[in-house]
């Protein structure tokens, strides 16, 4: 069998094709895991400015309390700006206080990260707390209890 200079350019180009297309599903998958790590990453940043808010009394109150937002966080340049504006490679964060009994309410935080594009920027809900679980979940966004754990159906991924 006698091959032409075409034939081999044209065989080269339609595997080149295949493989580009059936290997785009794993570059794709890659990237939410890499959009997920960044975000555990962040919420790890976020415990840190936590606890450096509380103990340097950044807000300067007196009260050894812990900041109500990404914003305050970064006002003090504990986070930077990106991640203080809540959106981070493909996941959008929030911090808040715990809502419950008034005497833990400046003292029990938590922070979530959900996907902007489930299945596309990211596969994981996640989500940190004062009591330092950071949880995943496939179904829904991370929930916590009042004490700052998180729910029993997210998995615990670290502590």
């Amino acid at each position: 069998m006698k091959f032409t200079l075409s034939t081999l350019l044209w065989t080269t180009f339609g595997l080149g094709t295949a493989a580009a297309f059936f290997g785009l599903p794993l570059v794709e998958a890659k990237h939410r895991q890499d959009n997920a790590n960044a975000a555990i990453e962040s919420l790890q940043a976020i415990a840190t400015a936590q606890a450096l808010y509380r103990e340097e009394d950044k807000d300067g109150n007196g009260v050894l309390d812990y900041a109500p937002d990404l914003a305050s966080l970064g006002r003090c340049g504990l986070i930077d700006p990106d991640l203080a504006a809540g959106e981070r490679r493909g996941y959008r964060f929030a911090v808040r206080h715990h809502v419950g009994s008034p005497s833990l309410d400046c003292f029990v935080w938590t922070a979530t990260a959900a996907p902007i594009a489930l299945g596309e920027t990211g596969e994981f809900y996640l989500g940190i707390g004062s009591a330092g679980i950071l949880a995943h979940s496939r179904e829904r966004a991370v929930v916590f209890e009042q004490d700052g754990t998180p729910e029993g159906y997210c998995l615990v991924i670290g502590r």
